[in-house]
């Protein structure tokens, strides 16, 4: 597991849980709804730049660098076009996706 692996997963987990947060402020019309959101899209640029560090780790296959692409271009689609519900649903997509490519790979 390299240091990429590990700060990915932090990422990973700190944004799903800040989704869950979100989903939940949102749902009962808090105030900090904006400010999870906020938080959301901090952590949504770091999974996108945790994602082209991977494409760079000449350790992985095309495959692997295909699969990384496509969660970056997600990754900012999301932050750039996605409303609250969609950033929130894709985040947590993404942390599967992720979550999975690791246990697939390790």
């Amino acid at each position: 597991m390299s240091l990429i692996d590990v700060a990915g997963m932090m990422n990973t987990s700190l944004g799903t849980a800040n989704s869950w947060a979100q989903a939940s402020a949102i749902a009962a019309k808090l105030e900090v709804a904006a400010q999870f959101a906020t938080a959301g899209k901090i952590f949504g640029y770091l999974d996108v730049a945790s994602n082209v560090l991977e494409i760079t780790d000449s350790k992985q296959s095309m495959l692997q660098n295909v699969e990384d692409g496509g969660q970056a271009v997600l990754g900012v689609a999301l932050i750039f076009a996605g409303g609250p519900v969609t950033i929130v649903a894709g985040g947590i997509i993404l942390a599967a996706w992720e979550l999975w490519e690791y246990k697939r790979d390790n």
